[in-house]
């Protein structure tokens, strides 16, 4: 990150810092923005309300290693995620799904093509839930890649669930294996720019220290 980067979101404007964002994954990545009525995904902070949340961008509990918006009928191939302002210094860890699924045996490996999940919205997602079927492994214009949420929520419980018994023992030796497994950090510094493949690699976050920002939470 170079020192004219940063600067761009160092303004106390959260609009402002999102049209930089947007601006950035648009004309350099080229990255088209989704929006979804119900759900705000672009200005991400905690709030008051998030203090004993976790799985929840607006909450100050750890985020599990998850894709996004798996449950959506819109594919999302591609996220980019910058950092303005970060007073705590959080670092966000990234996974690669080829190192993750390394554990599992060449017949189970087989089976994530016919292991089908039901991937369930969060409290991200306002109003409502969203719930789609999608087979773990899927081969898109002819490339292979994986759906996984990890993420066990307040409210909904798994994220990504199963009911046969088999098909969960996979998915949780997966879920297991996420200690063992290497990750990438990208620092919580502000100005930090990161942009990532959806179905090759997981995203994940550390729990917030609540001390040292609970009392500059917002309450909206």
């Amino acid at each position: 990150s170079c020192s004219w980067f940063k600067k761009l979101f160092q303004n106390k404007d959260p609009k402002l810092a999102q049209i930089v964002h947007t601006s950035i994954s648009s004309y350099l990545i080229g990255i088209k923005d989704i929006v979804y009525p119900y759900e705000e995904h672009s200005l991400l902070y905690p709030k008051r309300s998030g203090i004993e949340f976790s799985e929840w961008s607006h909450g100050l509990g750890p985020i599990s290693p998850h894709s996004d918006d798996i449950y959506e009928n819109i594919e999302v191939n591609v996220l980019s995620i910058t950092i303005s302002r970060d007073e705590t210094n959080t670092k966000t860890k990234f996974y690669l799904i080829k190192d993750l699924i390394k554990i599992l045996t060449k017949k189970e490996l087989e089976s994530l093509s016919s292991i089908e999940a039901v991937f369930i919205s969060g409290k991200n997602v306002r109003d409502k839930v969203i719930k789609k079927t999608r087979k773990i492994r899927e081969f898109y214009n002819g490339k292979e890649r994986f759906n996984f949420d990890f993420r066990i929520d307040n409210i909904v419980g798994e994220r990504m669930q199963t009911d046969i018994p088999e098909d969960k023992r996979i998915l949780d030796k997966l879920r297991q294996n996420i200690d063992f497994c290497n990750y990438v950090i990208s620092d919580g510094q502000t100005g930090t720019f990161v942009a990532i493949d959806n179905f090759s690699v997981l995203h994940a976050r550390d729990a917030l220290p609540p001390m040292e920002i609970k009392n500059k939470l917002e309450d909206s």
